[in-house]
């Protein structure tokens, strides 16, 4: 677990509403990568101001010819032959030239179980450090703490500008606690996979917002606890708001039979989950977007 200190954000429109970009569970070099996602999801967080984000982990597959998932059929298309003797450097190839241009707007890089499995089988714990240098983010490692600290200043930039820092500001308007966890279990249900999410809120105390992935679903929930006030007379409610965020990778598709197929998994769910955080009310909203919603007109 990783504590990574202070990122302050300073702005300059009093109500702006930030927008926290949950993104996981890519699976970079599987065939099933569904890019047109990915692509629209790095649009957004890069043509709106007030949009930040947060990698949760299982960038890649890793799943090479000494894996025992190892499927020549799942690798993409036009992935090289070649490139298995350096698919480290591919895959973090990959990533920076996807990432760089969203990079300053990244709260941190987490890795996951698919990323941690590689790492530790080759001793290569130095490809995710190298990929968060390579962002200039900060290294969440499986799972991370950070506090975000928003300054609504008239004197600021038009578009918001974020800063980290070892040191929290004197003053500020507003500030937010973040936990990010990869995720955990192999739950198939909505229950399951809230249950997932429970538990991971009841590991940690004090968090206004808990981001998880791995189970390639989009859920989230509000969870709340009281306590008394500081003389002990009257309860306060204190909410912590917890999320699931989908993933890039679909599991149903024509010519490869995948994992998740075999295993008569829900289809996934594609795409970032996303909360919007409104500093000048402490008020948050987690939003989950859907496509494919209705039929398209034959005009």
């Amino acid at each position: 677990m990783e504590f990574t200190h202070s990122r302050i954000i300073r702005y300059r429109k009093p109500e702006a509403e930030f927008k926290i970009f949950a993104v996981a569970d890519q699976h970079f070099t599987n065939r099933s990568v569904s890019w047109d996602v990915i692509h629209r999801d790095i649009a957004l967080i890069k043509n709106d101001p007030y949009a930040i984000w947060l990698e949760v982990g299982d960038y890649a597959d890793w799943h090479l010819p000494s894996h025992p998932y190892f499927d020549a059929e799942a690798f993409d298309q036009g992935f090289p032959v070649n490139q298995l003797t350096k698919y480290a450097a591919y895959v973090s190839g990959i990533i920076t030239d996807l990432y760089l241009p969203i990079a300053p707007k990244c709260l941190g890089w987490a890795y996951g179980n698919h990323d941690h499995n590689y790492f530790i089988r080759h001793n290569q714990m130095d490809i995710h450090e190298a990929i968060c240098e390579k962002l200039d983010v900060p290294n969440l490692r499986y799972a991370g703490w950070m506090y975000v600290y928003f300054i609504q200043d008239d004197e600021a930039p038009v578009k918001p500008q974020m800063t980290f820092s070892l040191q929290p500001p004197k003053k500020y308007d507003a500030a937010i606690r973040i936990y990010a966890f990869h995720g955990k279990g192999a739950a198939s249900t909505p229950g399951g996979k809230m249950n997932a999410l429970r538990d991971v809120v009841n590991t940690v105390v004090n968090s206004d917002l808990i981001v998880t992935a791995h189970l390639h679903e989009q859920l989230m929930k509000p969870f709340m606890r009281i306590s008394p006030d500081k003389n002990c007379c009257k309860p306060v409610a204190y909410t912590t708001m917890a999320l699931i965020t989908g993933t890039y990778l679909r599991n149903y598709q024509p010519d490869h039979t995948s994992y998740g197929e075999k295993k008569a998994y829900p289809v996934t769910t594609l795409g970032a989950t996303l909360a919007r955080y409104k500093p000048s009310d402490n008020s948050m909203v987690v939003e989950i977007r859907a496509d494919n919603v209705g039929l398209k007109g034959n005009r």
